[in-house]
């Protein structure tokens, strides 16, 4: 389970006129104290204005940043895979795709595929991004 990628699950607020949604994720090794030099992963993800981010939620200590670069390099194949947004809108029925840029392309970037599913019997509308192979260590933002 260690290496296996991730599946992100956001769920949006349809009462909610600006559509906003954050979470964080956590990661060391398990298995030693080398988090206490550094040796983590923490991500902030934010949802706003019908963008994704991935963001780095502590930058540590100046002391930490070699034990950091180096944990994170040990998880560079670690990635998300897959994002399914509960309560999308229904702005996206007809989207099938979605722009994924990683932190340092600018505003260059790739398609991922999107598929939409309407609100039905008293669910709401849902989304899924597949094959996304965004690094679970890494900068990023997903444009929907």
């Amino acid at each position: 389970m260690k290496w296996d990628p991730f599946t992100l699950v956001i769920t949006l607020d349809p009462s909610n006129t600006t559509i906003y949604a954050t979470g964080e994720i956590y990661l060391d090794d398990g298995e030693s104290y080398e988090f206490t030099e550094g040796a983590y992963i923490h991500r902030r993800f934010v949802f706003t204005e019908n963008t994704l981010t991935s963001e780095d939620a502590h930058a540590g200590t100046s002391a930490q940043a070699k034990s950091k670069e180096k944990y994170a390099k040990t998880m560079n194949a670690v990635s998300v895979e897959k994002i399914v947004v509960v309560g999308a809108p229904a702005s996206w029925a007809g989207k099938k795709s979605v722009k994924v840029v990683m932190e340092g392309q600018g505003g260059a970037g790739r398609e991922a595929g999107l598929l939409f599913h309407a609100a039905m019997e008293g669910k709401a509308a849902w989304a899924v991004v597949r094959r996304l192979d965004v690094g679970i260590g890494r900068g990023w933002r997903i444009e929907f």
